[in-house]
């Protein structure tokens, strides 16, 4: 395994894709207050919106550490494998355009890295905006446990309560092009529209890398509470569709988590309801989506030998920027 020296001194891109600009200018100034100083963001910028583009294209021309690139179309994690594509940080580090940074957020990654120099992937925790009393709402967050994982064996095992997730996510960018980014047939903008991160992590994992979670590494999702019935079903379902593809992707691996993804059997599920109505109904209805785009990506996909996703012969593309 290469041993890295990441210097105090080193360059970190930030690598964001974005769709809001409402909300993109918040990350931005808090990138600005950073203890770490040497940074550069890249925006890649997805689908045609003018308010989006002149944002980008003011920073740009007053800070030159700020670029930006335009994509034609939706899709999270091909846009920021793109923005890496450019990068020339030897950190990626990795957030969402409806989050805020810590002031001390690149700080820990890049001390993080400082110190475990074979350690490959450095991720933290992100902390859920508060709820407007008596509205029905969600808000994804991530809580990580402070671990230093060192994957080893054939069929490794992540220790218990080890999980990260992708708006505050750093990778080294020789392991990031090592593992060939995010899997672009995952993520917000998909038919499968989550799950990328977790893939990621897995990805990462049967490469036998080192993996670091620090919950003092903190990204606040300061504008990403979603509120009403229908944002919360959507939330729901979105996160469903990208464990069913995910758990084809496992299958196709013969993975050890298989059975840890696969939903529980509907007779069981059904006999339980009289105990907890409420949670039942809730994975069978989530079932529902779990299953079906477990059967699509079956259908449609492949693995490469990086188990990244191809498209089987016969199958139609989604239009890629």
């Amino acid at each position: 395994m290469r041993i890295h020296t990441t210097g105090a001194d080193c360059l970190v891109t930030v690598c964001v894709a974005a769709t809001r600009p409402e909300t993109l200018p918040d990350l931005v100034v808090t990138l600005k207050a950073q203890a770490f100083p040497n940074w550069e963001l890249i925006v890649a910028a997805q689908g045609s919106n003018p308010t989006l583009h002149a944002y980008l294209e003011k920073e740009a021309k007053s800070d030159d550490r700020i670029r930006w690139i335009q994509l034609d179309h939706v899709g999270k994690s091909r846009a920021v494998n793109k923005a890496a594509e450019i990068a020339r940080g030897e950190i990626l580090a990795f957030t969402d355009d409806d989050c805020t940074a810590d002031p001390t957020w690149l700080e820990v990654i890049t001390t993080s890295f400082r110190q475990q120099p074979d350690v490959g992937v450095v991720a933290g925790d992100l902390i859920a905006s508060k709820s407007v009393s008596g509205m029905v709402s969600t808000c994804p967050a991530t809580r990580t446990i402070e671990c230093l994982y060192r994957p080893s064996g054939h069929a490794p095992r992540a220790p218990a309560g080890f999980y990260f997730g992708g708006a505050n996510l750093a990778v080294r960018h020789d392991v990031f092009d090592q593992l060939g980014g995010f899997d672009g047939f995952l993520g917000p903008g998909t038919d499968y529209p989550a799950a990328e991160d977790v893939d990621f992590g897995l990805r990462a994992e049967l490469r036998h890398i080192p993996m670091w979670t620090r919950p003092e590494s903190i990204i606040h999702h300061t504008n990403g509470r979603r509120y009403g019935i229908l944002s919360v079903h959507r939330h729901i379902r979105n996160y469903a569709l990208g464990s069913g593809a995910l758990l084809a992707k496992l299958r196709m691996m013969d993975h050890v988590l298989v059975k840890d993804w696969s939903p529980k059997p509907t007779l069981e599920v059904v006999m339980s309801l009289p105990w907890a109505p409420m949670q039942s109904a809730r994975h069978l209805w989530q079932s529902r989506y779990l299953r079906w785009s477990d059967a699509d990506y079956s259908r449609r996909f492949q693995l490469s030998e990086d188990f990244l996703s191809q498209l089987r012969e016969g199958n139609i593309a989604p239009e890629l920027v």
